[in-house]
Formats: structure tokens, C-alpha cells, sequence
């Protein structure tokens, strides 16, 4: 039995991942090449042949999952949930500091200027 043709979403994913495994395997590749010279210089046309192309598939990968990303946050439907209880009832002449004594209130009261 075969497995069924992916999705479109698959199909997508699929080649994500293979453009970036491709891309992190040029990577590779070249810091091995690098170390075969015993890191000293390299020739220019062979080694940007290799890194440019890998690291623009890297790059557009990293692109791709983090757009995609970035879009299913915004698909997030924002849901409103029902209030369990009331908040508790807050009374008038406790809002009103000027019927309060000195000592009653929490920060100290402010001197008149002359």
C-alpha cells in the first residue's frame, strides 16, 4: 500500500525542511572544506560557489517557518471569557480622604505653603 499525496501544508513543510537541511548541509560542507586547508586561504570562487547558495536556502527557510509562524499568531481568534463574580463593591466615603482623620489616611497629609 502506498501513503496518500500530502497536502498542500505538507507538501510545503516538506520542502521547508528540505531547503533548510540542504542549506545547513552546505554549511557544512564548506566549514569541512575549510578545515582541509587547515583553515588558512581559500580560493574564493570555489568556496563562495558552495556558501552563497546555502546560506540564501537557509536563510529563506528560517524566513518561511517564521512568516508562517507569525501569521498563525495572528489567526488566534481572541475569545472573551464570561466573568465568574462581581468584584466587590467599593464604598463612596471610602474613596473620600477629606472626611478621614490624619492618622487614617496611608501617606501623610501635605503642609499648606505661607
Amino acid at each position: 500500500m502506498s501513503e496518500p499525496a500530502p497536502s498542500g501544508r505538507g507538501r510545503v513543510r516538506r520542502w521547508v525542511l528540505m531547503i533548510g537541511l540542504a542549506g545547513l548541509a552546505g554549511l557544512i560542507f564548506s566549514l569541512l572544506y575549510w578545515n582541509g586547508q587547515k583553515f588558512s586561504h581559500l580560493n574564493y570562487e570555489h568556496s563562495l560557489r558552495l556558501m552563497i547558495p546555502s546560506v540564501t536556502a537557509l536563510i529563506v527557510s528560517c524566513q518561511v517557518i517564521l512568516g508562517t509562524f507569525f501569521l498563525s499568531i495572528l489567526g488566534i481568534k481572541h475569545t472573551r471569557h464570561p466573568v465568574t463574580m462581581s468584584p466587590p463593591s467599593v464604598r463612596d466615603d471610602a474613596l473620600d480622604h477629606r472626611e478621614q482623620p490624619a492618622a487614617a489616611l496611608p501617606f501623610p497629609r501635605p503642609r499648606p505653603r505661607l
